[in-house]
């Protein structure tokens, strides 16, 4: 094996500089259905690339395959409309009567955090969060009007994680003596208002 105690000089191959073969996966199961341990243990010793036979490999619409996305690991997905409006979280469907959001007004000071992705624009000061859809968040982005009118703009905008920006939290709005109450003259913060489309 390749072991060698802290200081003391190699004398053989590194790990880097044993050659590599490739070897089929039908050889690893013939190794693994004969027992075979000194081949096992020699194969250790080298290193190899993995090649999936033909045989052992089905086409993805192979009728033997049952696709499930039922669960899924998906970590992030950011999803940016292609237009002013919200067509980036309602269904595109005439109807749909599973379909609902919880909109919270109240969200202001929550910080934008997306370490990836692409928005088309830089969010500092731009980001607004707006509430919860089905395991997922709602942001209203203030995008510059000129990345609308020129999509060049956005599509050379660079990924979240390429560029540091700034404070994403929209600024308090300024509010005067002459100030009208929000959501039909109900005073106090906006309430979390759920509402079913479809």
């Amino acid at each position: 094996m390749f072991i060698a105690r802290e200081g003391q000089e190699t004398t053989g191959r590194t790990w880097e500089q044993t050659p590599v073969c490739t070897l089929p996966l039908s050889a690893f199961e013939k190794v693994f259905r004969k027992k075979d341990k000194a081949t096992a243990a020699n194969l250790l010793l080298r290193r190899t690339n993995l090649r999936v036979d033909p045989h052992l490999t089905f086409a993805p619409d192979h009728p033997s395959l049952l696709w499930d996305a039922s669960k899924h690991f998906l970590d992030f997905v950011l999803v940016v409309s292609g237009a002013i409006g919200l067509h980036a979280f309602l269904p595109n469907t005439i109807s749909d009567h599973t379909f609902s959001v919880s909109l919270d007004f109240r969200l202001n000071n929550k910080q934008f955090k997306p370490k990836f992705g692409k928005l088309g624009f830089d969010p500092t000061g731009s980001m607004m969060a707006i509430g919860t859809g089905v395991s997922c968040e709602l942001w209203l982005g203030f995008c510059p009007l000129t990345h609308i009118e020129d999509i060049s703009l956005a599509d050379e905008a660079p990924l979240l994680n390429e560029k540091k920006h700034g404070e994403t939290r929209g600024h308090e709005p300024v509010r005067s003596a002459d100030h009208q109450p929000p959501f039909g003259g109900l005073e106090g913060p906006p309430q979390i208002h759920r509402i079913r489309l479809g």
